[in-house]
């Protein structure tokens, strides 16, 4: 789906604005516009557009949320669609005429795709590529999750790896730890070792270590057992010394106890009956004191008089009083209002004289009525009016005269402007190149650039040499065959250091085993075999001679001393026989040696054996691999180097067509300098212009000379403007003065019709005069009436106070009075001293019956608290509360003494020792404290005598057992023998173990690594591609690290073998990194058939130069399989578009709408 036009109706700052898109073989354009120029609210329209509205209103500051219309027209495999789209619920995709349209159609353009993964994926400005991108590389999305789970070829070899790791390590490592099983078993092998050396124990001096120990240890029992009596003597008189106080004491509260008169009472018994007691007298007070409050209460409520009476007139008093300061105010007034009604009859009269007219004629004729007089007033305000606008009018129209006149001497005298389309085309078609010259200077730059950096990528295909075409012809192996010599190397390789490090190992158990065969032929006694066959050889050879003698075989040259000689080889072969029979143990060991040592010799050469076939066969195989390479024309290095040597020759061929290209750019730039250079000399025939050879100072030239004719057409046409502008004002002037002149006519007819409709005859210079004067004279009758009905008033508001004042007297007895103030005053008194008595009525009344409640709570409160005492009364037999008291302080102290007695029971338990009382008191009857004493340190004694014998004997006992110690537990040679075989064979096969692990887990990670590169996501190997491209080959490949705690996405550098994680990388090359995972996530939708257009909003404000312009290409490269929207307010990055795409659609937002 491509949009053909985006119509911004109205939609944020933009009104009626039309975005054309054209279909072009790359379908790539620019929208430019510097910041708050659109660029944001257009890329929200497009999502608006396709998805609707949000529910929050956005982009409504200039036209109301209902007015939003954003419409297009959408392109999709032969199909069209027009549509616009409105806000609100439902039936929001409408037609030209906001009719509703089928919102199926545009789905399926959009592939099913929400508005959510729209913007994360076709809709990116800086912040959701960065955002989108560091999701992809966590694996927090469903992209990342795809990057990173492929290529791994099985689910569990990361723990398998980790497992084989712990495995090896508690086998062996390069510091020796107890956890470790081969450093257990070295640590037993020399054990046994050292064991065998030291087997030898005599049994004269075992037994008699065993006695010595049997007789300490029976000494030590005897010793220690009396130490335990004497212990059990000082604990026995230690505790009679102890309870011996207390056995006193206890005796003493026995006999208190039982001649105390108290009784046994509980103490909550006790706590029970005082707070009655206490109760019972607190409430027996108050019951007194209310008693005598409630009497003298009684006594001043009889006191108080009854006021009833004037209470019942307290009303009408009071309504009485409210007139008192109205009636003072009445008055005050009347005289006041006398006075005015004077001053207003006084001004009637000057009036009535204005007007002509009698006083009394004045006060009663009739008046013109208000809407008229104000008609009146009104036409005669218009005349002011229109008579000002004429004189106004009059002097524009000549002042406009004036004007036409100049503007058409200054028109006439001007000269008229040459022609500017053709010298304005060139210059705009030159502008709109950008700085070529600069770019041109860049260019050969970039040239010289490529070409170092083509001949330093063909110097570092060193020790290979030749031109980049021979390169470029050479045929390389397949990556899978250098893979599979490469793991054919190590495996050998490996295979021969392991047989290496055997050989080593077996080396070093000959020599072991051979100075094992040299200990032992050092020992004393010890007749090695082939010393004693070398002898009896030696005796039959002798005895051979001899016979073969006597048989006449043979003739001795000396017999006697032949016979000498059998003599002595017959008697030193017995007496090794001798000697090696008397040493059998020693013997058997030298025995056991030398048959180690041949099987270790067998071990040993058949490893040298191993080792040499390996060796050769990795030579083989070496030189195998080198004479293919040599046939091909490729460099003789092993599989490893050749694959970096085979990265490095295609990043030479990168580097020639980079090189290329910019040659190629390099002449389409000069090219195109030079057609500006044509069409500029064409309109510009200066001597400069014509043998320039740069463009800036012909540009400059063309653009001065633009800039003066443009002010000299301006100025023409300013001065065809100013005389249009004053013929205009001329007009208009003529038609204002006449307008003017026929309004003050019409008026003059509306005065004299209104004058004859209403009766008078007033001339329109004094008509304002008579006008006010009726108004005042209105004015003054009016208010001659008000006051007249004001004082009419007062008169009758003082009757009816001084009616009401009469009859209050009467009702009160005050007497006759004239002053109706005076008796509202006495009235007043009266009522305040009758509420007075009244309020302390009630008040004395309240009293009564609140004295008469706490008598009555008192009463019951001591009823209560005498029953809650009986039981108390019972128990103690007391008669009154006086008696009850003292009989509860006599069962509180037998209470305490009991008390002490428990707890000098408690004491004795503790102290006891689990002895009872009676045994205790019985043995302490006859004895004194000082007794008891002398006892207890009797017995002390006597146990540090017995401790100090016990210590002397586990001191010989412990002496005894160390020396029994060094005979206990020892083997005989031959068990340690075999200890040292069971040892060694231990060794030996931890030693194969760790090496078959070994083994297992190098070819586990090896296989791990070739498995994730053969299984490699197409996500990835293209996102490195265009990682590769954006940073100028900077960065050759990108990998998945997943030997790591957690997968991660690691950089290859440009050497193809140091890595950098992304969180390492400058803020732009993780821009760049995220924008080639989001290209080739889009590239893969767009295989499976979903093709949207891809908006780009400022997504190089961290790119330089270089990488823009790589980024640029990228972006059209994507333009060629679908349509591609790149919003920019960088007007470099727009002139840097023009240049790389020559058929670029600009869109300029600061354009008018």
């Amino acid at each position: 789906m491509r949009i053909a036009e985006l119509s911004l109706e109205r939609y944020g700052r933009f009104e009626g604005r039309q975005l054309t898109l054209p279909h072009r073989e790359q379908d790539f354009h620019l929208i430019y516009g510097p910041n708050e120029a659109g660029k944001t609210t257009t890329l929200c329209a497009v999502a608006d557009l396709l998805f609707g509205f949000e529910h929050l209103v956005n982009h409504a500051y200039r036209f109301s949320a209902s007015a939003l219309r954003v419409g297009a027209v959408l392109e999709a495999g032969g199909e069209h669609l027009s549509c616009r789209r409105r806000r609100g619920k439902t039936g929001t995709l409408v037609d030209a005429a906001d009719a509703p349209l089928d919102e199926g159609r545009l789905i399926a353009m959009l592939g099913g795709i929400s508005r959510d993964a729209f913007l994360q994926s076709s809709s990116l400005d800086h912040a959701r590529l960065r955002a989108g991108g560091r999701a992809m590389v966590e694996s927090r999305n469903d992209l990342g999750q795809m990057l990173f789970t492929a290529g791994s070829g099985a689910t569990n070899v990361k723990q398998v790896l980790d497992s084989l790791d712990r495995e090896l390590d508690a086998l062996w490592g390069q510091r020796r730890s107890e956890r470790r099983a081969f450093s257990r078993a070295e640590v037993r092998w020399k054990e046994a070792r050292t064991g065998l050396r030291d087997a030898a124990v005599r049994p004269a001096d075992w037994l008699k270590a065993k006695s010595e120990l049997d007789l300490a240890t029976k000494a030590f029992l005897q010793a220690d057992a009396a130490r335990q009596r004497a212990a059990l003597a000082l604990a026995g008189a230690e505790r009679l010394r102890r309870v011996f106080p207390l056995l006193g004491r206890r005796k003493d509260l026995v006999e208190a106890i039982a001649k105390h008169p108290g009784v046994a009472m509980s103490e909550t018994v006790e706590a029970t009956a005082r707070e009655a007691l206490d109760a019972a007298a607190e409430h027996q007070q108050k019951r007194h004191t209310a008693e005598q409050l409630l009497a003298s209460a009684r006594q001043r409520l009889e006191a108080e008089p009854d006021q009833s009476p004037v209470l019942s007139l307290a009303d009408e008093i009071d309504r009485l009083v409210q007139d008192m300061s109205a009636e003072q105010e009445r008055r005050t007034a009347r005289p006041a209002l006398g006075a005015e009604i004077d001053t207003i009859r006084a001004e009637i009269g000057e009036l009535a004289v204005q007007l002509e007219l009698e006083a009394e004629t004045a006060r009663t004729t009739s008046l013109p009525a208000p809407g008229i007089i104000q008609k009146l007033r009104e036409l005669a305000s218009r005349r002011v009016a229109l008579a000002t606008r004429v004189s106004t009018t009059e002097q524009a129209a000549n002042l406009a005269r004036a004007e036409v006149e100049a503007a058409d001497q200054a028109l006439t005298q001007a000269e008229p402007p040459a022609v500017l389309d053709q010298l304005q085309t060139t210059v705009t078609a030159a502008q709109r190149a950008g700085e070529l010259d600069e770019q041109i200077h860049k260019q050969e730059a970039l040239v010289s650039k490529t070409g170092e950096a083509l001949a330093q990528a063909l110097r570092a295909l060193l020790p290979w040499a030749g031109d980049v075409q021979t390169l470029a012809t050479l045929v390389t192996p397949l990556e899978d065959e250098v893979d599979q010599a490469a793991t054919t190397a190590d495996t050998l390789a490996q295979r021969a250091a392991d047989a290496a490090r055997l050989v080593s190992e077996r080396a070093e158990a000959l020599e072991l085993a051979r100075a094992k065969v040299e200990a032992a032929r050092r020992t004393q006694g010890v007749v090695p075999l082939d010393t004693l066959l070398q002898a009896r050889t030696d005796r039959d050879q002798s005895v051979d001679r001899v016979a073969q003698h006597l048989a006449g075989e043979a003739i001795l040259p000396s017999p006697m001393e032949e016979v000498e000689q059998l003599r002595r080889t017959v008697s030193e072969a017995d007496a090794l026989a001798d000697r090696r029979f008397a040493a059998a143990d020693a013997t058997a060991q030298l025995a056991a040696a030398e048959a180690e040592v041949t099987q270790a010799e067998i071990r040993h050469r058949n490893a040298q054996e191993q080792s040499e076939k390996l060796t050769s066969e990795l030579e083989r195989s070496g030189e195998d691999w080198l004479a293919r390479l040599r046939l091909q024309g490729l460099p003789e290095l092993q599989p490893d180097a050749l694959r970096g040597w085979l990265r490095r020759r295609v990043q030479c061929l990168v580097a020639r067509d980079m090189h290329e290209d910019a040659k190629n750019e390099l002449l389409r730039l000069k090219s195109r300098r030079d057609g500006l250079l044509r069409e500029l000399r064409a309109v510009v025939e200066t001597p400069q212009v014509q043998h320039a050879e740069a463009l800036e100072p012909v540009l400059a030239e063309a653009a001065t000379r633009l800039e003066a004719l443009r002010r000299t057409a301006a100025a023409f046409d300013a001065l065809k403007s100013d005389s249009r502008n004053a013929n205009a004002r001329r007009d208009e002037a003529l038609r204002g003065a006449q307008a003017a002149l026929q309004q003050l006519q019409d008026w003059q007819a509306e005065w004299d019709a209104f004058n004859a409709e209403v009766g008078l005859s007033l001339q329109p210079m004094t008509a304002e005069v008579r006008l006010s004067a009726w108004e005042a004279l209105a004015r003054s009758r009016e208010r001659l009436e008000e006051l007249r009905r004001r004082l009419d008033h007062l008169d009758t508001s003082a009757q009816d106070f001084a009616a009401r004042a009469v009859r209050v007297a009467r009702d009160l007895g005050l007497g006759a009075t004239d002053d109706a103030l005076e008796v509202a005053r006495k009235a007043k008194a009266a009522l305040e001293a009758a509420r007075a008595a009244s309020a302390r009525r009630r008040a004395l009344q309240d009293e009564l019956d609140s004295r008469d409640q706490e008598r009555a709570a008192a009463a019951a409160a001591l009823d209560a608290a005498e029953t809650a005492l009986a039981e108390a009364f019972t128990t103690t037999r007391s008669s009154d509360r006086l008696s009850l008291a003292a009989a509860l302080d006599h069962a509180r102290d037998r209470r305490n003494l009991e008390g002490e007695l428990k707890k000098i029971d408690d004491e004795l338990a503790l102290q006891a020792d689990g002895q009872p009382i009676a045994s205790l008191e019985a043995e302490c009857a006859e004895a004194s404290y000082d007794l008891l004493s002398a006892r207890a340190e009797e017995a002390r004694t006597e146990l540090e005598q017995a401790s100090q014998a016990a210590i002397a004997a586990n001191g010989v006992m412990s002496e005894a057992a160390v020396r029994f110690k060094r005979f206990e537990g020892q083997q005989d040679a031959a068990n340690w023998a075999s200890e040292l075989e069971l040892a060694r064979a231990e060794l030996d096969s931890l030693a194969e173990t760790y090496i078959l692990k070994k083994a297992q887990r190098l070819l586990l990670g090896h296989a791990m690594k070739r498995q994730a590169e053969r299984a490699r996501h197409p996500l990835l190997k293209r996102a490195a591609e265009l990682f590769q491209t954006l940073t100028l080959k900077r960065y050759a490949d990108l990998i998945i690290d997943r030997e790591a705690d957690k997968p991660r996405l690691l950089g290859v550098c440009d050497d193809g073998q140091s890595t950098i994680q992304i969180d390492d990388m400058s803020e732009g090359t993780q821009d760049q990194l995220f924008l080639a995972l989001r290209l080739a996530a889009v590239e893969q939708a767009m295989s499976t058939g979903s093709r949207l257009p891809f908006l780009a909003d400022d997504l190089f404000v961290t790119f330089d130069d270089d990488r823009a312009r790589s980024g640029l290409q990228v972006l059209g490269e994507l333009s060629r399989t679908t349509q591609v929207l790149f919003f920019t307010h960088h007007a470099h990055l727009r002139d840097l578009a023009e240049t790389l795409f020559p058929s670029l659609s600009v869109h300029d937002l600061q354009e008018a709408t």
